[in-house]
């Protein structure tokens, strides 16, 4: 398992339906796992890095329904590297910027700027400005 596709979430950010991978203790492989159950020894797996998330790609993106719609390119923006991706789905879009900071109007004028580390939390923000 590379480090940099994967991070460990913190304790309360776990609960029923989380994605992530957890190491098996026999094989030291990670598997893929779901959250079925929370249990006080999650605390020692996240200790040991046993469970970990992986960082959200533009794939997993695409697997929720969203299109990818290319690089745009602001006019204060000097070169490429300013730009911010689009994504569409309906009638909704978001960008995401190069410093990792997502941009993404919901419905009823909400509104959520920030980072977004994993599919789990992707979900979350959609599902809180009311995007399906």
């Amino acid at each position: 398992m590379e480090e940099t596709k994967y991070f460990t979430p913190d304790i309360e950010d776990l609960h029923f339906g989380y994605e992530a991978v957890f190491r098996n203790d026999l094989t030291g492989e990670y598997e893929p796992w779901t959250i079925r159950h929370v249990s006080p020894d999650f605390i020692y797996k996240l200790e040991d890095k046993r469970i970990q998330a992986p960082y959200l790609t533009k794939e997993q993106i695409e697997g929720e329904g969203w299109t990818f719609g290319g690089v745009t390119v602001g006019e204060y923006a000097t070169d490429l590297d300013d730009g911010h991706f689009m994504f569409i789905k309906g009638d909704r879009c978001f960008s995401l910027h190069r410093n990792n900071n997502f941009d993404i109007y919901g419905k009823n004028d909400s509104h959520y700027v920030g980072p977004i580390k994993s599919i789990n939390e992707f979900r979350q923000v959609l599902k809180l400005l009311n995007i399906k």
